[in-house]
C-alpha cells in the first residue's frame, strides 16, 4: 500500500461527514480512492463504515472506521506508519468535524449535546487464515443527547439535523451507516430491514434532514400486547403472520389440553402451593438467546466455553460477518467487556478478570 493512497482515501472519506448548507448528497465519483491514488495501490478496495451504538439514556457511542486490505509486508509496514500518526492525531479523520455537526444539532433538537470520551486506534486484524491481513484505523466517540427519549422509547434522526440541513447528506461506495439497538432494546420502527436489532444502510445511499430514522422500544414494554398503531404495526407482514399462527397454534394446544383429557392445567397449583423445592428454571433457550443484544450473545457464548474463544469461533456460531463480529468485539474491548489477545494471526477473546477466585 502507498501511504499517499491512503491518505487520499481519508480525506476523500471526510468529505462525507462535513457539514453541508443543503442536503445534497456528495458526488460519489469524488469519493472514489481509485481516481487519485497511485497506480501501485493494493488492488483490495477499501471501505468505511460509521457505527453508532444508542444508549438508554440517550447517548451514543460513535465509530468511525476505514479498512484497507493489505497484501504483503510493505503493506503492512506503511500501515502502521500510518496508523501510529493517526493514533498521534497528526492525520485521518477529525473528530471536530462531529463536534461541529452536534453543536448545530443541539440549537435544532433543543437537547444539549457534546462529544467526548475520543479513542483513535489503528489495528491489523487477520480476518481470514488463507487471506491478506485488513488494516484498520478507527475513531470512537461519545455524542451525549444523540437519541431523543420519550418514555420507553429511544428515537434516532433527528440529531442528523443542522441549521443548514444534514450533516449526513449520504453515502458513497463502499460506505455503510450502522446502527445498533442498545442493550434490552428492540427496533419498533425502521426504514430498512434489520437483523439481531442491527440496521445497516449500504452506499450508494442518500439521506433527506431527520433521516435515517429509528425506534427502539425497551424489551419489556415491547413484549405487552400492543395498542393499535403501536410496535406490532411497524412488523413486516411476514413477521406478523408468523405470529398470529404461531399464537393459533398455542390456542388450539390449550384447547386441546382443556377439553382432552389432561386435566392438570386447570387443577395447577397456585404459585403459592408449588413445592418450595421445585427446580430452578432451566438456562435460556436458544430462542430466548435470539433475544439477547449483540453485546450479551457474544458474552453468553464466552461464558459458555469457559470464558474464552477465539475470534473465527465466535463468528461462526453468531453466523454473523468476519467484520461485523471484528467491529463488535473492539467496542466491546473499548468499554471493557472483553479482553482481545492477538495469538499468530488468530484473535483470543475472553471475558475480563474479575480479580476474584
Amino acid at each position: 500500500m502507498r501511504v499517499r493512497a491512503v491518505l487520499v482515501v481519508l480525506a476523500l472519506v471526510a468529505v462525507v461527514t462535513t457539514p453541508v448548507t443543503g442536503g445534497v448528497t456528495p458526488d460519489t465519483a469524488e469519493l472514489a480512492p481509485s481516481t487519485q491514488a497511485d497506480a501501485g495501490q493494493p488492488s483490495g478496495a477499501t471501505n468505511t463504515t460509521i457505527a453508532i451504538h444508542p444508549r438508554p439514556n440517550g447517548d451514543a457511542r460513535f465509530r468511525v472506521s476505514t479498512g484497507f486490505v493489505l497484501n504483503d509486508t510493505n503493506d503492512s509496514s506503511a500501515f502502521r506508519a500510518l496508523g501510529r500518526r493517526f493514533e498521534e492525531g497528526s492525520t485521518g479523520f477529525s473528530v471536530g468535524t462531529f463536534r461541529r455537526a452536534a453543536n448545530e444539532s443541539s440549537i435544532v433538537t433543543g437537547r444539549s449535546m457534546n462529544v467526548t470520551n475520543v479513542t483513535r486506534n489503528a489495528t491489523i486484524v487477520g480476518e481470514n487464515a488463507s487471506g491478506p491481513d485488513t488494516g484498520r484505523l478507527v475513531l470512537g466517540f461519545t455524542w451525549t443527547g444523540f437519541a431523543r427519549t420519550s418514555g420507553d422509547r429511544l428515537i434516532v434522526g433527528d440529531a442528523f439535523n443542522t441549521t443548514r440541513g444534514t450533516w449526513l447528506p449520504g453515502l458513497a461506495a463502499n460506505q455503510s451507516l450502522i446502527v445498533e439497538s442498545p442493550p434490552r432494546y428492540v427496533v419498533t420502527r425502521s426504514p430498512v430491514g434489520f437483523t439481531n436489532g442491527t440496521l445497516v444502510w449500504n452506499g450508494p445511499e442518500s439521506f433527506q434532514p431527520g433521516s435515517p430514522r429509528a425506534v427502539f422500544t425497551s424489551r419489556e414494554s415491547a413484549n405487552q400486547t400492543p395498542e393499535s398503531g403501536g410496535p406490532l404495526a411497524s412488523l413486516p407482514a411476514l413477521a406478523v403472520g408468523v405470529g398470529i399462527v404461531a399464537l393459533t397454534v398455542v390456542g388450539v394446544y390449550a384447547f386441546a389440553r382443556h377439553n382432552g383429557g389432561d386435566a392438570s392445567t386447570a387443577d395447577a397449583p397456585s404459585p403459592d402451593e408449588s413445592t418450595a423445592g421445585e427446580p430452578t428454571a432451566p438456562p435460556p433457550t436458544e430462542t430466548e438467546t435470539e433475544l439477547l443484544s449483540d453485546e450479551e450473545r457474544v458474552e453468553h457464548l464466552l461464558e459458555r466455553n469457559d470464558g474464552r474463544m477465539k475470534q473465527a469461533a465466535i463468528v461462526t456460531e453468531t453466523g454473523w460477518s468476519n467484520a461485523k463480529v471484528s467491529q463488535l468485539l473492539s467496542a466491546m474491548a473499548e468499554e471493557g467487556r472483553v479482553e482481545k489477545l492477538r495469538i499468530g494471526r488468530e484473535n483470543l477473546i475472553s471475558l475480563p478478570d474479575d480479580g476474584e477466585g
